[in-house]
């Protein structure tokens, strides 16, 4: 006895909650190997201001400010871009099949090929696919549907310049 044919598309509704998504999205990028060696570097230059050079307290002090804002002004940046677009924390359709993802929201569809992506991971409750280097992802919520499908061999996809296996 042979399985049924696979569908060669899949689809799945869902709708990530713009607080989840800025905390997300704030996690990624301020998480970041390269992220966190701009801030060590920025906490050894202040901590050295007030050591090194006592006369100068108030140069290492706006250093250590620097380090203290930075991370609020990251989240109020990305709390205003989920904001303002709305595609962010639609409710969405997510349809994908073996050469592209196609995202629909009320109002607005959006195509995607997967060699636009370089790569994925996931977590408990999230699936995320990379668009770039910078920490910013494709949030997909609630249980991955890949899992099971014949989506769920990554081998199947190919992203950018790398095989997902």
């Amino acid at each position: 006895m042979q399985p049924p044919p696979l569908q060669s598309t899949q689809k799945v509704s869902y709708q990530v909650p713009r607080d989840v998504l800025i905390r997300i999205l704030w996690r990624r990028m301020m998480l970041r190997p390269r992220r966190l060696l701009f801030s060590a570097a920025i906490l050894l230059i202040g901590i050295s201001f007030f050591v090194i050079w006592p006369d100068d307290l108030l140069v290492g002090a706006i250093f250590l400010m620097f380090l203290i804002f930075m991370p609020i002004a990251q989240y109020r940046a990305i709390a205003k871009a989920v904001g303002h677009d709305k595609t962010w924390a639609d409710l969405k359709t997510l349809e994908f099949g073996s050469s592209q993802l196609v995202l629909t929201g009320p109002d607005w569809k959006s195509e995607m090929p997967w060699s636009r992506f370089i790569g994925f991971s996931e977590d408990a409750a999230y699936f995320y696919l990379h668009l770039s280097d910078n920490g910013v992802a494709s949030v997909i919520g609630g249980a991955w549907p890949m899992a099971s499908t014949s989506f769920s061999k990554p081998s199947h996809f190919y992203l950018g310049r790398r095989s997902w296996s």
